[in-house]
Order: structure tokens, then C-alpha cells, then sequence
């Protein structure tokens, strides 16, 4: 949103410039990238999905937001649909199995969102979006539909959530985004190229963009994805919840069983 601002701020002062005035002040304004979306959220579900959108809409008190309707029909379950995993009693299921497979689990969506000064338009065409959310197959049917995705080129910001539940996917559908994010693009999308930023023309963009992913917890896929995808000149850091050993209680043996060790 500041990014956003700033560009309209710098417009202003474009459009203000004199005729006379000296041509190396527009090239002072290096604020953006090939093309306008700079974040990319990758989720497993469209319940997923309904949640973020929900959340980051609810902190934008007062803001417009278009296509509401619209997006509550297609991110959540059918009108008079029963969700068996919340109608159930409780300790039926498991609390993370409801967590993650409760409302509407369709693996296939993708949604732009543009955000103004005073509004949010959902469904925008990605190419006048600030923020696409999407699952990897989403991006995957689309990127091989239109043999580009150079509305990848210019992401900032990476946030791929409840990796462990993208790992019980297909795991190359993430590979496959990571292969075309931070490309220099095949077209120009009517690009200001004076105004691109040194980094996106040099092609080192995934050297300073802002990963984040977030699991319940490790996988090998995971681990790799961190050690080879991650390439911020920052630095990386893997921060890992430690747990207390749970107490067993009181009238209960415990027996422990030693194996003979084998040698090959």
C-alpha cells in the first residue's frame, strides 16, 4: 500500500515537471518493477483463501470493497451445505484435521486483488493487482495456459502458508511457481522502463525479495525449498517452536523395547 502511494505520489510529480525542467530528475524516481503485482500468497484451499482475504480486509477499516458478494459465494461452501467436520462433536476429529480440511477444500483458484486509497477491488485482472492469493494448482493451469508468467517478474513479497498441507499435494506445482517467479518478463506490459528499479533490469530481483513460509512442521520438500529457493542477500532464519516433553501420568508403565543394532 505504501509502495502504491508512493508511485501515485511520483506521478504527481512527473506530471507537474516543467518543460524546461532537467531530464534527470524523472530518472530519480526508480519506484517499480516490471509490472504492478509485488505480492504473491500461495494457499492449499479456497477455505484457506476466504480466511486470509477476511483477515487482511478486516484491517483496512473503511476501505470499499468490491466484488464482496461475489467472493463469499465462491470461497466458501454452497448455500445449505452441512460442514460435517464443524457440525460434528467435538474430539470426533482431530483438532488440526479440522482446522485444515474444514469449509470448502476446492485445491483450484486464483484471485487478484487491487487495493486503492479507498477500496479494494477483488478479481482484478493480475495485471492491475497489487496481491494475487492462489494455490499452486491455480497458478500452475494458468501459467501453462498462457506459456507466461510474467505477472511473477516483480514479486516483493512471498508468503506460502501451510506448506505441510502443500506437501500432501503435488509438490511440483510449487517448484513449477518458483521457476517463473522474479523472471525478467517476455513482454513489456506498457512497462515505464525509467522508472524500473536497477535490480528487476538486472535480473537479481529473487536476491532481494522477502520469503515467507510458514509450516506445522518440517518436511525434506521443506528443507530444500529453504536451502535452494530462498536467496534474499539479507540472509535467511528457520525459527522452530520447542515444546516441553509431556508429562505421563500416574498409574501408567512405561516399557521400552531395545532393538539389536544391524550392521551392513
Amino acid at each position: 500500500m505504501k509502495k502504491r502511494r508512493r508511485i501515485l505520489k511520483n506521478n504527481e510529480k512527473l506530471s507537474s515537471l516543467q518543460k524546461d525542467a532537467d531530464p534527470s530528475d524523472s530518472n530519480a524516481l526508480l519506484d517499480q518493477g516490471f509490472v504492478r503485482p509485488s505480492v504473491l500468497v500461495v494457499l492449499p484451499f479456497r477455505s484457506s483463501a476466504y480466511h486470509w482475504i477476511t483477515a487482511f480486509i478486516h484491517q483496512l477499516s473503511g476501505y470499499q470493497v468490491e466484488n464482496r458478494a461475489r467472493f463469499n459465494s465462491e470461497f466458501t461452501l454452497p448455500a445449505g451445505a452441512e460442514d460435517k467436520l464443524l457440525s460434528a462433536p467435538v474430539g470426533t476429529y482431530s483438532e488440526d484435521h479440522v482446522a485444515n480440511m474444514s469449509g470448502n477444500i476446492d485445491d483450484y483458484f486464483r484471485i487478484g486483488m487491487k487495493v486503492t486509497r479507498k477500496s479494494v477491488k477483488l478479481f482484478s485482472d493480475f495485471y492491475s493487482s497489487d496481491i494475487i492469493v492462489a494455490s499452486p494448482l491455480g497458478l500452475r493451469e494458468l501459467i501453462e495456459k498462457e506459456r507466461s508468467a510474467d505477472y511473477l517478474s516483480s514479486i516483493e513479497i512471498l508468503i506460502i502458508d501451510q506448506l505441510d498441507v502443500l506437501a500432501m499435494q503435488n509438490w511440483n506445482h510449487l517448484k513449477l511457481i518458483f521457476e517463473h517467479i522474479n523472471k525478467i518478463p517476455k513482454q513489456s506490459h506498457d512497462t515505464d522502463f525509467s522508472r524500473v528499479k536497477p535490480w528487476y533490469l538486472d535480473g537479481h530481483a529473487a536476491y532481494l525479495r522477502q520469503s515467507i513460509l510458514l509450516s506445522a512442521y518440517e518436511t525434506p520438500e521443506i528443507r530444500s525449498l529453504f536451502n535452494k529457493n530462498l536467496l534474499n542477500v539479507s540472509g535467511k532464519q528457520r525459527i522452530q517452536s520447542a515444546w516441553a516433553a509431556a508429562q505421563v501420568p500416574e498409574g501408567i508403565r512405561q516399557a521400552s523395547v531395545h532393538f539389536a543394532q544391524l550392521h551392513y
